[in-house]
């Protein structure tokens, strides 16, 4: 019996120090997440701190002051500038805001602002999956002149052509040389 005893002692030792070890383990790698959490906050703070540029005329102090023009945009879309509308990439997320998905339609002052998208999906090889994506452009029609400006149509042409070019069709079609060129080492 005593050897029993000697031996259970031994293993309540042993036990102990496995949990020591695994608490510190979970000290050590608690403080490793804090220093993780501190390097991202300050990653994401240098990120936001940056201006934000749209397009040569279109610039943002930061992202908080990008949002907050978009946030006071989807309440007051009258205050919306010439070069903020004339911005296919702007008026999207504008219209992300206010309407969320789709093709929509906005009265500014004297504009009437029409966003459509160019259906540029198509059905995977196998037929299982849906590929490719809608493509947003906006007609911009001015209601005292009868004057229509389209925005965003170089988008949609580069993607027609694109289409024309390489086909919607990848890896197991021997007829357009199995996907586009140098995609995933295939020439």
């Amino acid at each position: 019996m005593q050897g029993f005893e000697q031996l259970q002692q031994l293993k309540d030792k042993m036990d102990e120090d496995r949990r020591k070890q695994t608490l510190k383990r979970w000290a050590e790698s608690d403080k490793r997440s804090k220093a993780m959490k501190k390097a991202w906050k300050t990653r994401k703070a240098k990120e936001a701190a940056k201006p934000v540029l749209i397009s040569k005329k279109l610039q943002y102090a930061n992202k908080k002051a990008y949002e907050e023009r978009l946030a006071h945009l989807a309440k007051n879309p009258d205050d919306i500038t010439k070069y903020e509308m004339m911005s296919c990439y702007f008026m999207d997320k504008l219209f992300w805001k206010i309407f969320g998905k789709g093709c929509h339609v906005l009265e500014v002052r004297n504009f009437t602002v029409k966003k459509e998208l160019y259906d540029g999906t198509y059905m995977s090889n196998s037929g299982k999956s849906r590929m490719g994506y809608f493509t947003p452009y906006f007609k911009i029609i001015n209601n005292q002149n009868g004057k229509v400006r389209a925005i965003g149509t170089d988008s949609v042409i580069k993607h027609i052509n694109r289409k024309e070019m390489f086909g919607t069709n990848r890896r197991n079609d021997p007829e357009r040389n199995y996907g586009l060129p140098n995609s995933r080492g295939y020439k």
